[in-house]
Formats: structure tokens, sequence, C-alpha cells
């Protein structure tokens, strides 16, 4: 198992992190953005707001997320320790030529087997 699973729960930190990014949001947009369903990231912001780290503002019939100044600080600081445990990408190996399959061989097709002939009963006592 990686560090950053042992440490942070990857889809509540891509939550957080999302929300972090300017901009208005919409809970549809935060669940997306960090691989949840819409009732899972319903839950986590729940949890997050009683937390101080979020708030909810209803317009409409929509829901508009912002971070607190306590949810910056934790974002700021969680974005700083997501870039030093996740691994650097590796390097690109070198392109392996492509393997054509070889080409099959055509064959004649098999001639369908002849119907059986019908047989005809007589009604001769």
């Amino acid at each position: 198992m990686a560090l950053r699973e042992l440490l942070v729960r990857p889809k509540s930190a891509g939550l957080l992190l999302a929300l972090a990014k300017p901009g208005e949001h919409y809970i549809s947009e935060l669940a997306r953005a960090s691989g949840m369903t819409y009732a899972y990231a319903v839950h986590i912001i729940s949890a997050l707001e009683k937390e101080g780290v979020l708030k909810q503002e209803k317009r409409g019939r929509n829901k508009m997320i912002t971070l607190t100044e306590r949810g910056q600080v934790v974002a700021t600081a969680l974005d700083t320790l997501m870039r030093e445990i996740v691994p650097p990408e590796a390097p690109k190996a070198e392109a392996k030529p492509e393997v054509k399959p070889e080409a099959k061989q055509e064959t004649a097709p098999t001639p369908a087997p002849a119907p059986a002939p019908e047989t005809t009963q007589s009604n001769n006592p």
C-alpha cells in the first residue's frame, strides 16, 4: 500500500483539494473531481463542515461550497503534503517496436452438408 493511502483518504483529500481551486463549487462538481458518488460527497462535506473546514450556502436549489479560513490552511497543508508523498513520475520506457501479428492465410470455406432426403410414409395397411 502506498504512503498516500496510508496517511490520507484519496477521495476526501481530492474533494478538499478540488475545493481549494478558485471559483464557486457545486457538490456534484466536487464529487466528479474527486471520483466519488454524489451521496458520498454530501457525507464528506457534512463531516468537513462540522470540523469547520468548509461552509455551505444555499442558492436556490443548489448549495455552493466554500472553504473557511481554517479550510484554506488545511487545504494548503494537504497540498504540500500530497506533493511530498506522491511518488515522482517514473521515466518513460523506450518505445518497443510494435509486433504485428502474422497474416492469416485465407482458406476456402467448407461446403455445408447436404440436407437429408425426405422420406414419405405410405398409409397402406
